[in-house]
């Protein structure tokens, strides 16, 4: 069997040898955890913050076929990326990626459509150590385009009553990512912490919100890093 072509910089392979062309933020452990976490999706997903498309496309090559997705994503060049990622993984026929900015998305996405919201968003307050003329990197990593309540207020648009918001943050900004989901009727759910390992705290959490969720918190157990699960993930992704 020849092998798999090589792998050009700036790229990644997600499986299957589908070649992955990166953004400004690569996949990482974060990308990784949320696709598994937000599994199984049903009906429609959308992934706001999409970047080069990497949750939603893991989650799509590993879910059900019959999941449509929609990613939604600010930046020019990272939603055309996106879109040669969908059309390699042969997924353009069930994945449609919107340029728009998340605080206007009544202006292209329907209201009540979708059942599963997730996003990777930016974790940094403004003012952080990036160079203010990469502007790229500020709008992927800091708040300057969105901020949580800018990214809770789309998901409570977007979500059908009951519908499921997934989210992987830093665990410092835990309390106000559940107080601010709160305040848009998104009832914290299910909770999971990831430690690099046994001896460290948490350096991610996830957490699923419910729109319009009765009160009742599900802590999972913590993964940790270096774990036989964390492995399995890491394999399956």
């Amino acid at each position: 069997m020849p092998d798999k072509p090589p792998i050009r910089k700036n790229t990644a392979d997600l499986g299957n040898g589908i070649e992955y062309e990166q953004d400004v933020l690569a996949i990482g452990t974060d990308s990784v955890l949320l696709a598994d976490f937000a599994l199984p999706a049903h009906g429609r997903v959308c992934d706001l913050g999409c970047g080069a498309g990497a949750v939603m496309l893991m989650m799509a090559l590993r879910g059900g076929d019959s999941t449509r997705f929609d990613g939604v994503e600010l930046r020019p060049g990272a939603a055309e990326k996106a879109r040669r990622n969908i059309l390699r993984a042969g997924l353009s026929a069930r994945m449609d990626v919107y340029c728009q900015d998340l605080r206007a998305i009544s202006e292209t996405l329907a209201h009540a459509a979708y059942t599963s919201v997730v996003s990777n968003p930016p974790y940094m307050p403004v003012g952080g150590s990036i160079p203010p003329e990469d502007s790229e990197a500020q709008i992927a990593r800091t708040e300057c385009c969105c901020t949580l309540e800018d990214l809770c207020a789309a998901a409570a648009y977007l979500l059908k009553y009951g519908g499921r918001f997934s989210v992987v943050y830093p665990p410092e900004r835990l309390s106000e990512l559940m107080r601010v989901m709160r305040e848009h009727e998104i009832e914290p759910k299910r909770l999971r912490l990831f430690c690099r390992r046994p001896d460290t705290g948490p350096s991610l959490v996830l957490l699923e919100g419910r729109r319009g969720g009765r009160e009742g918190l599900k802590i999972l157990p913590s993964l940790f890093g270096d774990s036989e699960e964390f492995q399995k993930i890491a394999r399956t992704f």
